[in-house]
């Protein structure tokens, strides 16, 4: 192909613009990132973290450890309940080692007998389905070392259970405001 192919008025030229080729030198001379691709450098890498099935009765819990950190973006989390007569509030908790630092409620309350989907997201959005209860998120919440988030269910049943529960995050070790 000719370059009038690749160039909107003929001729040019191709390729990546100046700054953005990754086979061109370095600039001397560090500058910020491009526009739009300096919240890549900063957030890392996207990160599903499945959580392990509680007990029935029992809370679930991810504890996070490592050098990294988990920017929380989405978690949803299935809650079944018993029959036994109570409404229950599946809460959703960050901690910082054994301190509680944040605490997020559901939109809506859940009856005796009922299987309910959970979602936590900086979204905004409310729902009329029964079945479904959304849980507002700060868009801020970082997970460092000894952190944790996890549920907090008031009156929750010996047969109640926690199941597929999933966390969606950005994970990220150190990031870099300049290029280097």
């Amino acid at each position: 192909m000719s370059d009038a192919a690749h160039w909107q008025y003929g001729g040019g030229a191709t390729g990546q613009p100046a700054g953005l080729d990754p086979n061109a030198p370095r600039d001397s001379n560090p500058q910020p990132c491009p526009f739009g691709q300096g919240y890549a450098k900063i957030a890392g890498l996207p990160k599903r973290i499945l959580v392990t099935q509680p007990a029935a009765g029992a809370e679930w819990l991810y504890k996070h450890t490592g050098p990294s950190w988990i920017l929380l973006r989405a978690i949803t989390w299935k809650l079944v309940t018993s029959a036994a007569v109570a409404t229950r509030a599946s809460r959703l908790q960050v901690k910082f080692g054994t301190d509680l630092v944040a605490q997020f409620p559901p939109g809506a309350t859940q009856a005796a007998s009922l299987t309910v989907q959970y979602t936590a997201s900086d979204c905004g959005l409310t729902s009329g389905d029964a079945t479904t209860a959304l849980v507002g998120l700060s868009n801020s919440i970082i997970l460092g070392d000894n952190m944790s988030v996890g549920s907090a269910t008031n009156l929750i049943d010996v047969a109640d259970q926690y199941s597929l529960v999933a966390i969606f995050g950005e994970e990220f070790k150190d990031f870099d405001w300049w290029d280097d």
